[in-house]
């Protein structure tokens, strides 16, 4: 063999490890890139590379993968529960996004974090499609013990454990996004409790999620907060208080001696 074979110059077959992973650029919009590469779509949203196009993308699936979590709880009490807990899982997601958003822009720029509308649209978009594939995955469970169990207190339990992992990984998902995290930006901490807060109190706007209104309406029309209706439907409703007086009891009529009945009284007439 030559000595000029030795010189010419060969590429490594083993493909050498680069300091930043490759961006999945085919994956953009999509939630699979949430799941194999969230680093990939955290970089992308810090640079200001993920357009509004892959965001709408992404919370169209939500509301899909919303939507079909919410016909798995309607499961459970079946009828017009059905439809309506599959139209108010999405509302709340939507509804959460919509009053979220624009106190998470206004906590990032006053914390000295230069950010755009874009951007906050695909961290929301980003934290929406997590959430609905941690549900989408639970949906099956949720169907299982809806269709087999009528304990209200279990299901309860079993889902409000379900949207407080979502919420929670989604909440992972936009630590990764924040330059430094949330130790360096201490104002999305409040922003993550009212987050959480306001998921709360829209399912509970929107309740029943496990159940139809006696009137068979969309929702229930009183007011409520969300730890007194949790604690309401674990415990049940204590009956209303009536503010009409107490009457007391006639007494009981002394009992009759055995043997003895008691004459009839005799009305005089008159003529």
């Amino acid at each position: 063999m030559s000595q000029a074979a030795f010189s010419e110059p060969f590429d490594p077959t083993i493909p050498l490890p680069t300091s930043e992973p490759p961006d999945f650029v085919e994956e953009v919009g999509s939630v699979g890139m949430l799941l194999n590469s969230p680093q990939s779509f955290a970089r992308l949203v810090a640079q200001d590379r993920f357009d509004l196009q892959p965001s709408l993308i992404l919370t169209s699936t939500a509301v899909g993968f919303y939507s079909i979590y919410g016909l798995a709880m309607g499961c459970f009490a079946g009828g017009n529960s059905l439809w309506q807990a599959t139209i108010k899982a999405p509302l709340v997601l939507l509804g959460t996004m919509a009053l979220c958003g624009p106190t998470l822009y206004l906590l990032l720029c006053l914390g000295g974090v230069a950010t755009s509308f874009r951007q906050v649209a695909a961290m929301m978009a980003g934290m929406a499609g997590l959430s609905s594939v941690i549900l989408i995955a639970f949906s099956p469970v949720a169907w299982l013990f809806g269709v087999s169990t009528g304990s209200m207190q279990l299901m309860v339990l079993l889902h409000t454990f379900v949207w407080s992992l979502a919420l929670g990984c989604s909440l992972r998902l936009m630590a990764h996004m924040l330059p430094g995290g949330f130790r360096q930006c201490p104002s999305m901490i409040a922003w993550a409790a009212m987050l959480l807060m306001v998921c709360a109190q829209m399912a509970t706007y929107y309740r029943p999620l496990l159940g139809v209104t006696l009137t068979k309406d969309f929702r229930e029309g009183k007011r409520a907060f969300f730890m007194g209706h949790f604690y309401t439907s674990m415990v049940g409703e204590k009956p209303a208080i009536s503010d009409a007086p107490i009457v007391p009891a006639p007494p009981p009529a002394p009992p009759l001696e055995p043997g003895k009945i008691p004459l009839p009284s005799v009305t005089p007439m008159s003529n």
